[in-house]
């Protein structure tokens, strides 16, 4: 809107130049807020709508009225905003990029913890989870009595092997539900292999 005043609707004696100095400062605060948006295309919209509405209306200028009235400064002026204009609409697409990634190398990192744990097929913990919650565990109860129980699926390699693995890992996943249904508070079940 200050751009279109400044180019368009000052009255005769007022030097738009002069004013536009002021206009630089604001630019910046529009590329920032693009940035801080939470959705990295909403930012990259709102900075690229932004370049073009002011290329536009500094086409629109240079053509019309500048460049026909002598308005060389002013013209220039025009330019050398729109080339600030492109190296922040370049560096605020990097940054958001830069963003993005890092939340997503974030996101990645705490899955990557959580499946370290973790049994894929059934969601039980895995091993390693055991092992180490046993440990606090032993080392948390007087050793009166605890049990230690295996379970080991006769005839899973059958059921593998004619009716395919996907059958087999839906009986996997069948019987982990059912085992950690099962569980009392500070019992454990987990998925050796």
């Amino acid at each position: 809107g200050k751009l279109v005043l400044l180019l368009f609707l000052l009255p005769p004696g007022v030097d738009p130049q002069h004013q536009m100095t002021e206009t630089f400062f604001w630019i910046p605060a529009v590329y920032l807020l693009a940035f801080v948006l939470p959705h990295g295309r909403a930012g990259r919209v709102l900075s690229a709508v932004f370049t073009g509405v002011v290329f536009a209306l500094s086409l629109v200028f240079a053509v019309v009225p500048g460049l026909r009235e002598g308005r060389i400064g002013l013209v220039y002026a025009l330019v050398e905003m729109n080339l600030a204009n492109s190296v922040q609409l370049a560096l605020t697409f990097a940054l958001i990029g830069l963003k993005e990634a890092y939340a997503r190398t974030s996101a990645e990192r705490h899955l990557a913890q959580r499946y370290a744990r973790q049994d894929l097929l059934t969601g039980l913990p895995n091993r390693r989870a055991l092992e180490a919650d046993l440990e606090t565990l032993i080392a948390g109860r007087s050793m009166e009595r605890a049990a230690v129980l295996f379970v080991d699926l006769d005839g899973f390699k059958v059921i593998n092997d004619t009716l395919g693995h996907e059958a087999g890992d839906e009986l996997l996943k069948l019987v982990a539900e059912r085992l950690d249904g099962a569980m009392r508070e500070g019992d454990l079940v987990a998925r050796m292999s």
